[in-house]
């Protein structure tokens, strides 16, 4: 599809683009240079500011992969002890045994670990992780150069894309799951951080 073929190439390279062309115009503006052993106040702060940039990147990376982790051993736990399959699986979220809400419908809603603190946490991670890009990347230009708001489109575009799922996920749940999926809002009551 044109979303596929198109669209996510171009909203998942569009940063590194910016940057490009950017110094393609510009190359005297690159200010690094990592041979040098003199540092200026300049060099410091950006160094000091891409850490910080690349630390909240992996902090949302391990939010995003820990929770569907658990989501997944969780659901593998649940499936093994409906098929009354033999044999451990082992499903410790956060150290713990899992938490969760028997539903009318016979499932089971994980109220543990990622999922506790927020219905949706998975969506907060990978949103963390796009925005780190664009931080990144306006960074950059931000020490050269004006900033430029087409680096952040694919942070406003996915928060967009997010919510609205988010939203349509909730509507979902709460015809499918009807009193059990309020009394999973009252446990969890933020959908993403």
């Amino acid at each position: 599809s044109f979303g596929d073929i198109v669209w996510v190439p171009w909203t998942y390279t569009l940063q590194m683009q910016c940057l490009y062309f950017y110094y393609k115009r510009n190359p005297n503006h690159w200010s690094l240079d990592l041979l040098n052993n003199t540092r200026t106040g300049k060099d410091i702060v950006l160094w000091t500011w891409l850490t910080i940039i690349f630390m909240l990147f992996i902090l949302g990376y391990l939010i995003f992969r820990q929770s569907n982790i658990q989501k997944h051993r969780f659901r593998q736990l649940y499936s093994r002890q409906q098929s009354q399959h033999k044999g451990p699986v082992e499903c410790l979220i956060w150290g713990r045994e899992p938490k969760y809400i028997q539903t009318k419908r016979g499932t089971k809603l994980l109220i543990s670990g990622w999922w506790g603190v927020g219905r949706h946490m998975n969506y907060t991670g990978d949103w963390m992780m796009s925005m780190c890009q664009s931080l990144c990347c306006d960074n950059f230009t931000f020490c050269v150069a004006p900033s430029n708001i087409l680096v952040y489109f694919n942070p406003i575009y996915f928060a967009i894309l997010l919510i609205h799922r988010e939203s349509r996920d909730n509507l979902r749940c709460k015809m499918k799951y009807k009193d059990d999926w309020d009394k999973y809002c009252e446990k969890v009551p933020y959908r993403m951080i």
